[in-house]
């Protein structure tokens, strides 16, 4: 830049010109961090989570005869959670560890079911 500048005194437009490129360039490649940043500040659903998926599943559990209160957000980049609370007819811990290894088939390792 300053080379240009230096053998071409005239061209001092191509500063501003220059900084506005690098400007846009840092724009867009900061563009998909910010979206990320964004759905975990407003603890959005993870895009890689099929909720109405996981509710069926947990839902086809033997012995759950509801599931209510399902919220699934990002706690940080890449770590999801679940909370949520199912109604079941009896033997609830083997229907507690039936819908955590549901969890985990969804990549949920921070779960809260409360039963």
């Amino acid at each position: 830049m300053s080379i240009i500048l230096h053998y071409n005194p005239g061209w001092e437009i191509i500063d501003p010109i220059y900084t506005l490129v690098i400007g846009i360039l840092v724009i867009i490649s900061t563009f998909g961090l910010i979206k990320d940043t964004f759905r975990i500040l407003i603890d959005s659903t993870p895009v890689s989570i099929d909720i109405k998926k996981l509710r069926s599943e947990l839902e086809n559990i033997q012995g759950i005869t509801s599931v209510r209160d399902l919220h699934v957000w990002n706690l940080a980049d890449a770590k999801p959670a679940l909370m949520c609370h199912i109604q079941t007819e009896d033997k609830i811990v083997n229907t507690l560890i039936s819908a955590k290894e549901i969890c985990h088939e969804f990549d949920l390792k921070h779960t809260t079911i409360e039963v």
